[in-house]
């Protein structure tokens, strides 16, 4: 089991394909049932697909990419050595997730390098425990990221 990130909220591990989260703090089970009904009602080539949630003992969430696909996560120090390529290769995964199905516009809220998993044919963008819509379609899911708002202008 390899750890893929911690902070006073979250705790993420990899073992094979599968991501589990577990959630820390006051507000663990709030955001635990927050992703859960996410991954009930979401999905796409870009989400994480959905194993099992369990509240006990601690909060946590599995989730898997494809069979055989190993993820390539993000840090801080590699999201800045990302090429042209990765960068439009986030955005349109991105947008593909921004136009699923709704009336509002879905925000992420936390993008951030820890949540997104690049294999060589997918992006999985991961970490839904704080979306929300906005009503505006002038925006961008990543308006509201301060790494990722700069996408447009790696082109």
């Amino acid at each position: 089991m390899k750890l893929l990130h911690e902070s006073d909220k979250t705790k993420i591990t990899l073992q094979g394909s599968l991501v589990t989260k577990y959630f820390i703090g006051e507000e663990a089970i709030e955001r635990f049932e927050k992703e859960i009904a996410f991954y009930k009602i979401f999905t796409s080539h870009n989400l994480p697909h959905f194993v099992e949630g369990n509240a006990k003992p601690i909060p946590h969430i599995t989730t898997s990419l494809l069979k055989g696909e190993a993820p390539g996560f993000l840090d801080q120090l590699e999201a800045g050595l990302l090429t042209h390529k990765d960068f439009i290769r986030i955005r349109e995964a991105l947008f593909n997730i921004q136009n699923l199905p709704r009336t509002s516009l879905l925000i992420h809220s936390d993008l951030a390098p820890h949540n997104i998993y690049l294999t060589d044919n997918r992006v999985v963008i991961a970490d839904w425990d704080s979306y929300f819509y906005i009503k505006d379609i002038k925006y961008r899911m990543y308006d509201y990221a301060f790494l990722w708002a700069t996408l447009d202008f790696n082109e």
